[in-house]
């Protein structure tokens, strides 16, 4: 064979493996864009959902230590009226006496309803809720509608809960009746109002349990975004502060309830 052949093969197959190699690492090059193009865009979401969640329980938890303190005003208020109701029954009151309790009532009754009314706004807030996505499939529902609590046991409750005037405690029962039933004043009032208490420390513990999940995703999150060289840090800074603050909040808002 023709030396000068022999040479122009070899260069060309050494060319064409070149070639090839080029190719060859072009594709691979490629396909891990792609795959970390892909990576990215799985991270972010991931942490997008997380940072909802972490959003709406803060929401949450705001509003359940509204709800919390407007419970323990009407506790304490309730407790105080059933302290004027059973000296009402003493036997040892004179009618002027009466007249003081039966006034001194009216003013706790008057506040609690004011409590009740200022801590839920208007009837068109009563349906709404508040829920809270979680990245492990178990939502968590806050509802806003106000306490479901009256001392007239006759009075239609879809109708007062479809009722456009403020709320009242008391419906339609008079004062003289509610101080005489010392009996009702626990049972529809104290009793209701205890177990509103639980549920509002059962949610509580719910979102501060799902802050701790949301916080620990977005950590690992934004962990991977910053080796993908996806965020840089100061936005990864902003973002882990905010987590942190939020668990925080819901941990301290669990922990004042004892």
């Amino acid at each position: 064979m023709n030396i000068s052949k022999i040479k122009f093969k070899s260069s060309f197959l050494s060319i064409y493996n070149n070639q090839n190699k080029k190719l060859s690492n072009a594709v691979k090059t490629r396909l891990d864009s792609q795959k970390s193009m892909a990576d990215t865009l799985e991270v972010k979401v991931e942490l997008s959902k997380a940072q909802t969640s972490e959003k709406h329980i803060q929401e949450g938890v705001s509003f359940l230590q509204e709800e919390n303190k407007a419970v323990n005003s009407l506790k304490d208020m309730s407790q105080k009226l059933k302290q004027v109701s059973s000296q009402y029954n003493s036997g040892k009151l004179t009618d002027e006496d009466k007249k003081a309790v039966e006034k001194q009532a009216n003013e706790i009754i008057s506040y609690m309803n004011s409590v009740v009314n200022s801590t839920f706004g208007d009837n068109t807030f009563r349906e709404n809720q508040i829920d809270v996505e979680t990245n492990h499939g178990s939502d968590i529902v806050i509802d806003l509608k106000p306490f479901d609590i009256s001392m007239d046991s006759d009075m239609d409750k879809d109708n007062r809960k479809n009722d456009h005037e403020k709320f009242h405690i008391e419906g339609k029962l008079g004062i003289r009746d509610i101080l005489k039933d010392t009996s009702r004043i626990e049972n529809t009032l104290i009793k209701p109002l205890d177990k509103y208490s639980d549920n509002i420390k059962s949610q509580i513990g719910g979102l501060a349990d799902d802050a701790m999940y949301q916080d620990m995703v977005v950590n690992m999150s934004i962990q991977e975004l910053c080796q993908l060289k996806a965020m840089d840090k100061y936005t990864a800074t902003m973002a882990l502060n905010n987590s942190k603050m939020i668990l925080k909040n819901a941990a301290n808002a669990l922990e004042l309830l004892g």
